[in-house]
């Protein structure tokens, strides 16, 4: 399944059967053409997956979109609850 945070793309899957879940962080090159920015944009995306209920034994992978260097840490926590925290 995927969804859109506006700045990033949340792909929730079922692991292979008897494996546990994983998180995956992954920024490209699109987002910025610096590794610096791409791995602070990559340790925002994975504190605020720490701070943020993830359902378990779940394959969760999170894409970082051009729009998210620009997003400060609370911004991306708030988006990333309003995704997990759905219906």
């Amino acid at each position: 399944m995927r969804i859109s945070g506006g700045f990033f793309d949340v792909y929730i899957s079922d692991p292979e059967k008897g494996k546990p879940g994983t998180m995956q962080v992954s920024a490209g090159v699109k987002v910025s053409k610096k590794a610096v920015e791409r791995n602070k944009v990559k340790r925002r995306l994975r504190e605020a997956l720490r701070a943020v209920k993830v359902p378990p034994g779940k394959n969760v992978r999170v894409v970082a979109l051009p729009g998210s260097l620009s997003r400060k840490f609370f911004e991306i926590k708030k988006a990333l609850e309003n995704i997990f925290n759905r219906p």
